[in-house]
């Protein structure tokens, strides 16, 4: 046994490697290379697998971006004619600047009017291409019909505005084709947009971008008016963007008055509708209450929100029965064209709460027509001075009598 223990130790302290014989000193020291080397073989790998994830990450990131309507950041202009509704240069270079502006975008200017000068904003701003510059320049009869303007926001952000074409990013809703962003004073368009009417509408929402505090119903449906009114082939039928909100707008408009309206649009604040509301019918919380279930309504509607968040009976009662007092109360004629309006619109807003809300909106457009009334636009106001009904066939507002005999039954 102990001839055997001999032999085993000398047997472990010699290691033979790769034919050559060592010690156990050299063996020791080899291990400890060779975890060495383990070690850094071990780093390496961890570092490209992690360089690898990085990639990973940052490629998806670049591709959730894209998919994002994220303006590009500019830093703002300054310049201003204004300080609020104050133009703070003489009126010699205010005619002057007039006449600049009547050459480059080929219209009649009032040299009297400050309005006028709200166009020097868009003739200044390089973000903009020449055909965008020309078709923001049609603007000017919005901001001569509109007195609550702040100038001084207004012409910032004409002066800052930037258009941009891309696709509709995933996170928005399929129905959505431009968005208003007033902090970067940007426009994206996500359609092909060759009549401008999502351009025009996001024009408006940049003009008068007060609407952060407003009920979205109101905002959305105001925007789309105003559009269809200044810049609409048909501006007096309501199919394709918030029809049902402009109804609801409508409403608003005949028995608050369309001055309260725009007002309250403008400013941001829905106090001048309340007040108008109640001094002709109930209290100002009577007010209040029915046009929050109205937005309420239309949030739910439109799916965002699961709860309906009011009843039946309140939406007949505080909602649709006030408006009817209000309209009851300042139309005494029974007759009379604009009564004879809210009625209509009323009307064609409760279409909203049908399963087939389109199909049963175009068969009452077909059975009563389109009632031609303009709330806003001074050159409609003129053009319609007499109240009209038209018929409507295919999308068309029909005006002439004969040709409404051919094409409605």
């Amino acid at each position: 046994m102990e001839e055997k223990d001999n032999l085993y130790e000398e047997y472990t302290d010699e290691v033979i490697i790769e034919g050559e014989e060592v010690s156990s000193d050299e063996t020791l020291e080899m291990v400890d290379e060779l975890k060495g080397q383990g070690k850094v073989t071990g780093s390496r790998l961890v570092f490209n697998i992690m360089t690898k994830i990085y990639l990973v990450i940052m490629i998806l990131t670049l591709l959730y971006m894209n998919t994002l309507y994220i303006p590009h950041y500019r830093f703002m202009d300054n310049a201003n004619l204004f300080s609020k509704n104050e133009v703070v240069i003489s009126s010699e270079e205010a005619n002057d600047i007039c006449s600049v502006l009547e050459e480059e975008f080929g219209i009649d200017l009032d040299e009297e009017n400050d309005n006028s000068l709200l166009l020097n904003a868009i003739y200044c701003n390089d973000n903009l291409t020449d055909s965008e510059k020309d078709f923001c320049s049609r603007y000017i009869d919005l901001f001569n019909d509109n007195p609550y303007l702040d100038k001084e926001r207004v012409y910032n952000s004409l002066l800052n505005l930037d258009i941009s074409n891309k696709r509709r990013p995933y996170t928005y809703d399929k129905n959505v084709e431009g968005v208003y962003v007033d902090k970067y004073k940007s426009i994206g368009i996500f359609v092909d947009d060759k009549d401008n009417t999502v351009k025009a509408h996001e024009l408006i929402h940049c003009i008068c971008a007060n609407d952060g505090n407003l009920p979205k119903f109101f905002s959305e449906g105001m925007t789309e008016l105003l559009a269809n009114e200044y810049f609409s082939s048909n501006p007096f039928l309501e199919l394709k963007n918030y029809p049902f909100e402009i109804y609801a707008v409508k409403m608003l408009c005949d028995i608050a008055g369309s001055d309260a309206v725009l007002r309250s649009y403008t400013t941001g604040d829905m106090i001048y509708i309340y007040e108008s509301l109640s001094s002709q019918y109930g209290t100002y919380d009577q007010a209040l209450k029915a046009v929050c279930i109205l937005d309420k309504l239309f949030t739910f509607i439109n799916e965002d929100s699961n709860e309906l968040g009011f009843s039946n009976d309140d939406l007949t009662n505080d909602t649709f029965m006030y408006f009817n007092g209000v309209a009851e109360s300042r139309y005494k004629d029974a007759s009379d064209f604009n009564s004879k309006c809210f009625y209509y619109n009323e009307i064609m807003l409760l279409n909203v709460i049908k399963s087939n809300y389109m199909d049963s909106l175009k068969e009452d457009l077909s059975e009563y027509g389109v009632f031609c009334k303009p709330y806003f636009s001074s050159k409609l106001k003129e053009e319609y001075s007499t109240p009209t009904v038209a018929r409507f066939s295919d999308a068309t507002v029909v005006t002439e009598e004969s040709e409404a005999k051919k094409l409605v039954k």
